[in-house]
């Protein structure tokens, strides 16, 4: 379960994972050739995805997603993709989206998020504050930029920050 908001040129993600009722952490968000990608959905499909993004994102060449749970379930994965451009948020159906909002919000904790950054929230506290009332989403919370393409993780309650670089090998 997820949430991941964008404001202001940052991108923040929750790190909580779940395998059967055994929660785990994960990583949502990249920096991948100046951009920021978070997904929500399964990892599985959200690699897929990251891992298209990184082989060139050519729409000729989608890949096809392996995490159905049953004959007739589709996909589930919602991708957000931050660049000096703007931001877009891609399905599995491969389309961009754009988002002409100033703030933006996606996952099973997108309304509580997007109800923070109404009243005034940068992208990191609406994640926290969606992590404290939305069951499925963890802290710490990962933020990225594409200023100085760089991935730092804040620990809960804001006791300052460290480099995630070993959660991302080969990122920069």
């Amino acid at each position: 379960m997820t949430v991941i908001a964008v404001r202001n040129g940052i991108m923040a993600a929750d790190t909580g994972a779940r395998a059967g009722s055994l929660k785990r952490y994960a990583t949502k968000l990249f920096v991948i050739d100046k951009a920021v990608l978070g997904f929500s959905g399964t990892l599985g499909d959200g690699h897929t995805f990251i891992n298209w993004w990184k082989s060139g994102h050519d729409l000729d060449a989608v890949p096809e997603f392996k995490q159905y749970r049953g004959s007739d379930d589709a996909p589930d994965i919602h991708v957000m993709v931050m660049t000096k451009d703007g931001i877009e948020l891609w399905t599995e159906h491969f389309q961009p989206h754009p988002i002409e909002m100033e703030y933006w919000a996606i996952g099973i904790g997108a309304q509580a998020a997007l109800g923070a950054m109404h009243a005034g929230a940068d992208a990191f506290h609406a994640v926290e504050a969606a992590c404290s009332v939305v069951e499925g989403c963890d802290l710490p919370v990962i933020e990225a930029n594409i200023e100085g393409v760089s991935v730092k993780m804040r620990r809960p309650n804001g006791a300052g920050t460290f480099p995630v670089a070993d959660l991302h090998p080969g990122h920069n």
